[in-house]
């Protein structure tokens, strides 16, 4: 298996990237949203099959998803799922949780990341000023709810909440790093 590390991978890209390099090669993986593809593009030297989603700048083989809307994809598609540091881009963060665990196959790998509201720092910062670290919905544009735009951090999620929707929608959570 060929190991994949990119100078401009954050932390969090590369854990996804070496956690499915322990998984034997071809797994189907969602990753959503796939921005610019460098996920995409490391699962695949990997030997995965990679199906890139999401709203902005879609091409090639990228799949148009937008999550905050039921995914174009049927029940158990996936083996995997990735959804790095996209869940608190929506108005309805349960919503999409449902989702990634509905498009996943049983027994299949979700991975998800998002901000950290719990840290020190965040914390601080929302008893002087009643937002969280990184979250200030109040400074953004007015977009209507149908509008299909990277609407920024506005639903912050503790490690707590996600792993209740987790257990709700029938994921076992198995690691949380």
């Amino acid at each position: 298996m060929r190991e994949h590390k990119m100078q401009s991978f954050p932390g969090y890209m590369q854990q996804a990237v070496d956690i499915f390099g322990q998984k034997a090669a071809g797994q189907h993986i969602l990753d959503l949203p796939a921005g610019s593809g460098k996920l995409t593009a490391a699962l695949r030297a990997q030997g995965h099959q990679v199906t890139p989603g999401d709203i902005n700048g879609h091409a090639g083989d990228f799949v148009y998803a937008d999550m905050t809307k039921r995914l174009p994809f049927d029940d158990e598609t996936f083996d995997g799922v990735i959804c790095l540091e996209g869940i608190e881009h929506v108005l309805n963060p349960f919503l999409l949780m449902g989702e990634l665990i509905r498009v996943s196959k049983v027994g299949g790998t979700v991975i998800i990341s998002n901000n950290n509201i719990m840290n020190m720092w965040s914390r601080l910062q929302f008893l002087f000023t009643g937002t969280f670290y990184q979250f200030h919905p109040s400074q953004l544009t007015d977009y209507g709810p149908e509008e299909a735009v990277d609407r920024f951090h506005i639903s912050p999620m503790s490690y707590h909440s996600m792993r209740y929707l987790g257990d709700f929608f029938g994921a076992r959570v198995a690691e949380a790093r």
